[in-house]
């Protein structure tokens, strides 16, 4: 009789070791009855989607897709009768999803059962995607710099014949003519601006930084920025006293301030005020917010309309924008050209706030004079 009981009891024995081994895996791991029905979930299982073993069993598994895509690619996969290996993309009870690399195999008796197991791939397709978009912001740099280097050559020509018949129009005055070239210079001038914005976003101009006098830039430029700004903006300048030198490009800070003064523009149509300050930060050692050694630092603060939090949080992404297409890449400019010259930025605003820019440049290290020897002074007798 224990015989019997013995081979009776035999066939069970290898079904209750799979379901004591895959109950103490670590992966995700579920056994499928004949169809796609959950018969067995794991510990691992269970978690991944976001439910308790129990409440899995007798589910089917197609109902876990993340989308219709992942239903559909899904449902392809369960169709398999052998095994078969895909990528999926799966649903937990809350609704998130993930991406699974998928492994489905029978169980190898006449049961028709298949087992499910499964790895989080969602970290590598992230990575796989960053690296993808970095790839097409490369190659679109590549086109940018060649569109913008074949631009500059025609628009060269533009000036060089302007700038010849204003010439000529200086013996023959003509107040239309002058009119429409003055007009036609202000349009080269633009264009201009505009290659220098694609050349810096190709990333082909590399910077130049030397010890500048932030404070004497910010006054040269002042009119340049007037002009920018228009006459319904107030432009006030606090610069600080004794201000260190600042170590940057001044093509590309230029540059970043055009960027800045247009955005402060494009954000008070109706006129108001942009406050720029400079100061010094920090000294030996590490300064109260955590940066390390000197630094200068730019503050550019408008009373425009302000951005909320979720704008806010992206302002800096390259092409994030919510404006009209095409005006939306200066602040991601803003942000690579103060990267490229080892300098940051902050933003701080709020509807209604306006916004305040605060660009930290490190402070250029020049060699200290040498101390002056004293004049008429007590010698100290040398032992």
């Amino acid at each position: 009789m224990s015989d019997v009981l013995a081979r009776e009891a035999a066939p069970e024995a290898p079904a209750a070791f799979l379901l004591s081994a895959l109950a103490a895996s670590p992966m995700p791991a579920l056994l499928l009855a004949s169809g796609d029905t959950i018969r067995f979930a794991n510990a691992a299982a269970a978690a991944a989607l976001g439910d308790e073993p129990a409440a899995l069993i007798g589910q089917a598994l197609a109902a876990f897709g993340g989308q219709a895509e992942a239903m559909g690619a899904l449902r392809i996969l369960l169709r398999e009768e052998r095994a078969a290996t895909g990528e999926v993309l799966l649903r937990r009870r809350d609704g998130c999803t993930f991406w699974a690399a998928l492994h489905l195999s029978p169980v190898g008796d006449e049961s028709g059962q298949r087992l499910v197991q499964w790895a989080d791939v969602s970290r590598r397709r992230d990575l796989e995607s960053a690296l993808a978009q970095a790839q097409r912001r490369e190659a679109l740099g590549q086109l940018t710099n060649g569109v913008a280097h074949e631009f500059n050559n025609l628009l060269q020509i533009l000036v060089g014949y302007v700038d010849g018949l204003k010439r000529r129009l200086s013996e023959h005055p003509d107040a239309f003519v002058q009119r429409a070239l003055t007009r036609a210079t202000d349009a080269a001038e633009r264009a201009s601006t505009l290659t220098r914005h694609l050349l810096a976003f190709s990333r082909k101009h590399r910077p130049e930084p030397r010890p500048v006098d932030l404070n004497a830039l910010l006054l040269a430029y002042g009119t340049r920025a007037r002009a920018i700004l228009g006459p319904a903006i107030a432009l006030d300048l606090a610069l600080g006293g004794d201000l260190w030198p600042a170590c940057l490009d001044p093509v590309q800070t230029e540059l970043i301030l055009q960027i800045v003064l247009t955005n402060a523009r494009e954000a008070m149509p109706e006129g108001g005020r942009v406050t720029v300050t400079t100061a010094n930060h920090g000294g030996e050692g590490v300064a109260a917010d955590g940066t390390l050694g000197r630094h200068v630092v730019m503050t550019i603060a408008d009373t425009g309309s302000g951005m909320p939090p979720e704008v806010l949080g992206r302002a800096l992404e390259p092409f994030f924008t919510t404006r009209e297409p095409g005006r939306g890449t200066g602040l991601a400019i803003l942000n690579a050209l103060m990267k490229r010259q080892s300098g940051t930025v902050a933003l701080r605003s709020a509807p209604g706030e306006g916004t305040v820019l605060r660009l930290t440049f490190p402070a250029a290290d020049l060699p200290r004079p040498p101390r002056p020897r004293p004049v008429g002074g007590r010698r100290t007798p040398r032992d």
